[in-house]
């Protein structure tokens, strides 16, 4: 959901943060990330800006409850505003983790640890729209042997940029096996994801993929097939690979293919 937030609502924000830490600072936790942007124009001119500009706020109610507050700039709006992107309580349980609130999607966020160049460019799933990022809803996940993870969501389906427009809602499922998260760790993985999301009874998104990382240094490398059932039936390939070379040198390569009832765009 977009928000201009007001004077008052930042207030209160403040407000909450140090009541918060004054109660326990051991248990929150507050970082942000920023990602500046360069461009040269087609006059020639250069502009400085900001691309995303993250400030987290996380406190662990206890071993099991936790609450995580989220806020990005969209930059592209003139005045920029301040939206959430995550907004969520998450609650630990014998049978797995249940979450509620406006949280990050199971579609292609291991995908992206893969690719781990986000700052450069977004994923190929991303980049094409075929999720958003991040909903409003519920969720639950379980790591079912120590070795295969399951996610399941029920969502609005308008993202975390939009308010609730329809009464139809967005089911989304992903099954992971191997370490999820290679941008920090090596590995191997490979899983399988699938959304859901009528619109009305005549149309219909449906989404299915497929996906396998490889990390062992200096190599890492990834692999996406994906398939959106809308209006048309598109298809999408991407593979990429990225080599470290020496500390702070990287050198990747990526390639998307995106056909359109047979139609490469």
């Amino acid at each position: 959901m977009l928000f201009r937030l007001s004077n008052k609502i930042y207030r209160t924000i403040y407000f909450i943060l140090f009541f918060s830490i004054a109660l326990g600072s051991e248990q929150n936790s507050i970082n942000s990330k920023i990602y500046f942007d360069f461009t040269r124009q087609e006059d020639g001119s250069n502009e400085f800006g900001i691309k995303r500009a993250y400030f987290t706020y996380k406190k662990n109610m206890s071993s099991d409850l936790s609450f995580t507050l989220q806020t990005d700039v969209d930059y592209k709006a003139e005045p920029k505003n301040i939206y959430l992107k995550k907004a969520n309580a998450s609650w630990k349980t014998r049978y797995g983790k249940l979450s509620i609130g406006v949280f990050g999607m199971n579609m292609f966020n291991i995908q992206e640890k893969t690719w781990g160049n986000r700052f450069i460019a977004k994923t190929a799933m991303d980049k094409n729209k075929y999720s958003s990022s991040a909903d409003f809803g519920i969720g639950f996940s379980r790591d079912l042997t120590g070795y295969i993870y399951i996610s399941s969501m029920v969502t609005n389906g308008s993202g975390y940029k939009s308010s609730e427009n329809d009464k139809y809602k967005k089911i989304s499922l992903q099954l992971v096996s191997g370490e999820k998260n290679l941008l920090r760790n090596e590995g191997i993985n490979f899983g399988t994801v699938f959304s859901y999301e009528p619109f009305h009874k005549d149309l219909v998104s449906t989404v299915i993929g497929a996906f396998a990382g490889y990390h062992k240094n200096p190599l890492k490398i990834g692999i996406e097939y994906t398939t959106l059932s809308k209006q048309v039936d598109q298809f999408l390939v991407t593979g990429y690979i990225n080599w470290e070379m020496k500390n702070p040198l990287s050198l990747y390569c990526r390639y998307d293919l995106h056909t359109i009832e047979s139609d490469t765009v």
